[in-house]
């Protein structure tokens, strides 16, 4: 299990689960400005790598590709009186009381580009090898090609 940073831990004991929205896609979200290809260093042509567009997150590990169908963003994750430009969001949730195990920090650290996905795998619950693969392989850059 990997340590989570002192931001995200703090974030983490500030998440209240009430202001976290579900999305079905991103299109007419106004969240154009974080689409594009990341992978680690910003070097696309290995694995895991994971897109954004309309439809939302396409995450690439392991051989496998998974398509988040549903996501949540937290809202007020960072805080109710954050006005950076750091966006959280949970791309695996399991149900609308579980947001999954993964967190998701677009624009890490207040640096356009940069993705780091967290774990928080509870105790005794078994973590998915693609979600560790993903997580492990943060942060991520935006891809060469991709960089606005």
């Amino acid at each position: 299990m990997k340590k989570l940073s002192f931001g995200l831990a703090t974030a983490l004991a500030c998440a209240a689960p009430a202001w976290a929205v579900p999305l079905d896609g991103l299109k007419g979200q106004g969240l154009n400005a974080i689409y594009g290809s990341y992978a680690p260093r910003g070097d696309c042509t290995a694995e895991p790598r994971l897109s954004i567009d309309d439809s939302g997150f396409t995450f690439r590990a392991n051989g496998r590709v998974v398509k988040s169908a549903r996501v949540e963003q937290a809202l007020s994750y960072l805080g109710p009186d954050y006005r950076g430009i750091s966006l959280v969001f949970f791309p695996f949730p399991v149900s609308d009381d579980d947001f999954g195990p993964v967190v998701m920090m677009v624009n890490d650290g207040e640096r356009r580009g940069v993705i780091r996905l967290e774990a928080d795998f509870a105790p005794g619950r078994r973590a998915d090898p693609f979600q560790v693969a993903l997580t492990r392989s943060s942060p991520y850059s935006r891809c060469a090609a991709a960089k606005r």
